[in-house]
């Protein structure tokens, strides 16, 4: 089942955004590469950025880290879509990180 994301986010830095999900211990890069961001943009654009790199953010595997091809205005909030494969981790996108440096 493919299901559709609709969140705000706020930009890790010009091309990183961090998104936290709840997940299956068994989950895996590959499977969170089943994700695509469709659009991101500020009220009244539109941008549509390829995701060149997905990577944990860290070692608890709770949140992800997309590296995108066009660049953000560091610490600016955007509207975010990301479509996603429903598999073990169906949970995803639980939570978004605000605020981070």
């Amino acid at each position: 089942m493919t299901v559709l994301f609709e969140f705000n986010v706020h930009a890790l830095s010009s091309d990183k955004i961090r998104i936290n999900y709840t997940h299956d211990p068994t989950d895996t890069a590959l499977d969170i590469a089943k994700y695509l961001l469709t659009s991101i943009s500020l009220p009244g654009t539109a941008i549509v950025p390829v995701i060149t790199n997905i990577k944990w953010y860290d070692s608890s595997h709770r949140s992800v880290v997309l590296e995108l091809s066009l660049s953000l205005t560091s610490g600016t909030n955007y509207s975010c879509q990301l479509t996603g494969i429903y598999a073990k981790s169906g949970e995803i996108l639980n939570s978004i990180t605000r605020n981070f440096t």
